[in-house]
């Protein structure tokens, strides 16, 4: 899945740890500002794949928040190790699972 961008280890530092709250308000919105279209993308692939379709714009939209909702708890624990793999993995990972927990609020 080429469409999801690579985020920059310094971004990614930023948006998890960045004691500076400018720092870390333009780290996040460089990340959505990067990411918004391809989140939305997994997450309708996913939808897709388990045989919901059309799906509504505000389901992906809400995916994409529950996405970003889980990076913002998850900042303070969170480590990156490229040796696990690329952040992008990661984060496909999520908004499966985002997808998937809300096709089941819905069934």
């Amino acid at each position: 899945m080429s469409f999801m961008p690579k985020t920059n280890a310094t971004q990614l530092d930023r948006m998890m740890r960045s004691g500076r709250l400018q720092d870390w308000n333009d780290s996040w919105r460089s990340f959505f500002d990067n990411y918004y279209a391809a989140l939305r993308k997994v997450a309708a692939g996913e939808f897709a794949r388990c045989g919901w379709r059309p799906v509504e714009d505000h389901m992906l939209d809400e995916v994409v928040r529950d996405v970003v909702h889980t990076l913002l708890r998850k900042r303070i624990s969170f480590r990156y190790d490229p040796v696990k793999g690329p952040f992008r993995g990661y984060l496909r990972q999520i908004v499966r699972s985002r997808a998937l927990d809300k096709m089941r609020e819905l069934a």
